[in-house]
């Protein structure tokens, strides 16, 4: 497969040189390598994520570390924990085109947890089943609320 995408890049790259510089067809051609060569890194992406990607999540010192993680490196981000609201299932409607597309193969998504930390929405959980992420928001909110607890340091 892999072989015939590099002949038919090949064989557009080619055949848009041979056109005059002011031919239209030419900026069409280009256009379409871009948007072949952008939608074939996000599959890559996709692909990588979904053979050596984890997503990493931490309660530690008042807040709540989310790291996507992709061969160890990756963003993470913090959020107090005192700030967290609303932890919970995201809400969705399996028949709606925009989750159809977060599920798809080639997209890295599925989220299925959530929250509000200062009035932003956070989502994370990726590719968790609804059984697994039914059975996680107990523990992730006794984690959360024992977090605060300790946090907040003895009582006088």
């Amino acid at each position: 497969m892999g072989n015939c995408l590099d002949r038919v890049r090949r064989d557009v790259i080619f055949e848009r040189n041979k056109l005059s510089p002011m031919d239209p067809a030419r900026q069409y051609m280009l256009a379409f390598l871009a948007f072949w060569a952008y939608f074939a890194v996000m599959i890559g992406r996709a692909v990588l994520w979904r053979l050596k990607g984890f997503e990493l999540w931490r309660i530690k010192d008042g807040t709540l570390v989310v790291k996507n993680s992709l061969f160890g490196y990756g963003k993470a981000s913090s959020y107090f924990v005192d700030n967290i609201k609303e932890l919970g299932l995201i809400k969705v409607d399996p028949g709606s085109w925009k989750w159809q597309w977060n599920q798809s193969v080639w997209v890295i998504g599925g989220e299925r947890l959530g929250f509000e930390h200062l009035g932003k929405k956070v989502v994370f959980g990726k590719n968790l089943t609804e059984e697994e992420a039914r059975r996680l928001v107990p523990m992730l909110k006794d984690a959360l609320r024992a977090e605060r607890k300790a946090s907040a340091g003895p009582v006088a």
